[in-house]
């Protein structure tokens, strides 16, 4: 089939499965409601969705790239984007990021030699 239908039926079958579980896990186990606050649940819903654009596309470009291993390692470098984005933004980031750069290099000896 298409490859972007499958990734999409697969997120759509995460989610869904996710959701189910946690409703059912509300129902059963609570003791007690929980109350949240509007704003949370209006920036909860932007991020669920942002996550499923970014599943979406993370999907897609490992499906298409000619090294998968690629776009992986760049997902793994997440906390060095934070830094570098909070250091762009003279944020206070006290993160430590030795694994993350030795990871750096290595990626970047694997784009070098391949």
């Amino acid at each position: 089939g298409n490859a972007e239908h499958v990734i999409l039926v697969y997120i759509m079958v995460h989610y869904l499965t996710i959701s189910v579980f946690r409703i059912l896990h509300q129902v059963y186990r609570a003791k007690k409601s929980i109350i949240i606050n509007d704003k949370i649940i209006s920036e909860s819903l932007i991020i669920a969705c942002l996550g499923v654009f970014a599943y979406f596309f993370m999907f897609l470009a490992v499906y298409k790239s000619v090294n998968p291993a690629y776009v992986l390692a760049f997902n793994l470098l997440i906390p060095v984007w934070i830094h570098l984005f909070n250091r762009y933004t003279n944020k206070q980031d006290d993160a430590n990021l030795k694994a993350s750069i030795i990871m750096a290099i290595f990626i970047g000896l694997m784009i070098i030699f391949s």
